[in-house]
């Protein structure tokens, strides 16, 4: 029996999606439990402007995956007499940062925070399975003696 999926279920596949199943299955445990539905026109016609609304949205992550690969962001740091540096930039400052640029619903691969100056390479993890790298850098203050 062909079903439209009305919440994601584990082994069969995820909100949204036409799927085929045992009768008995849909019949007795899917529907009943309100996570699926029988399909029709109607969920046919949902599924392709589902489909083309992903499509969008996957164009538009890789469109932003461009543009973050090219930039550098600077993050400037208060450093000591010596050059070392205090504190450090987080996974959490990087992606508060991005987000005011513009970069939405973005997430960072498990980072320790930086606490040394120069470039580093990060990567960045966009909608619909987009990865890209971007560049950070780190500046530190200077200070003028009097």
């Amino acid at each position: 029996m062909k079903i439209l999926l009305l919440a994601d279920v584990r082994g069969v596949g995820r909100k949204n999606e036409i799927k085929s199943v045992a009768d008995g299955y849909a019949r007795n445990f899917l529907i009943p439990r309100g996570l699926a539905r029988i399909a029709d026109e109607s969920a046919n016609r949902v599924e392709r402007e589902i489909a083309a609304r992903e499509t969008t949205l996957r164009t538009r992550a890789e469109a932003d995956a461009k543009k973050l690969e090219k930039e550098t962001t600077v993050f400037v740091l208060k450093s000591g007499p010596r050059g070392e540096i205090f504190g450090g930039v987080s996974a959490r400052d990087i992606e508060k940062h991005l987000r005011r640029k513009g970069y939405d619903s973005i997430r960072l691969e498990n980072m320790k925070p930086l606490h040394s100056r120069g470039d580093h390479a990060v990567i960045v993890h966009l909608p619909r399975g987009v990865t890209t790298k971007t560049t950070i850098r780190i500046e530190t203050e200077r200070k003028e003696k009097p």
